[in-house]
């Protein structure tokens, strides 16, 4: 009686272990695909040769429960040169802001507006193909801008 007792204890111990591994790597997916938006749950899927809704079942279905160990190395590779990526694309959208700061200064903006103007520069301005344009105009130098 006392040996079934300990293999369950011991069987149920990795259990554990393996839904907390699952739940933090569904967490790490949500964040990546719902915060960040850095990839989507169909890139992941078809990078395991799964059907497009695969990964998104394990995520908010919790089914499959537990994925295999080549799949969760899949998925982290994937992950990191996604999170890369973006992170190599903040810095540019950053340098592109710092580009459109110094122009929207040489205009002659009031300082006092420059906040609240980048505010709205960066809803979006940034994201739809302004920021290779900003790398281009040279500082000290502006250029009228068509509205």
């Amino acid at each position: 009686m006392d040996d079934r007792k300990e293999f369950c204890d011991a069987s149920c111990m990795v259990d554990t272990a393996i839904e907390i591994q699952m739940e933090a790597l569904r967490r790490r997916l949500i964040k990546a695909v719902k915060v960040e938006g850095v990839v989507t749950y169909k890139e992941i899927s078809e990078a395991l040769n799964q059907n497009q809704t695969f990964v998104q079942q394990f995520v908010t279905k919790r089914s499959p429960k537990r994925l295999y160990d080549e799949q969760i190395d899949t998925i982290e590779r994937i992950l990191k040169e996604k999170e890369a990526e973006a992170s190599s694309d903040s810095e540019r959208s950053i340098d592109a802001e710092a580009r459109l700061r110094t122009a929207l200064i040489a205009f002659g903006v009031d300082h006092k507006l420059l906040p609240r103007l980048m505010a709205v520069i960066r809803s979006g301005f940034l994201k739809s193909g302004a920021e290779g344009r900003a790398r281009k105009i040279p500082i000290g130098r502006f250029f009228p801008i068509a509205y």
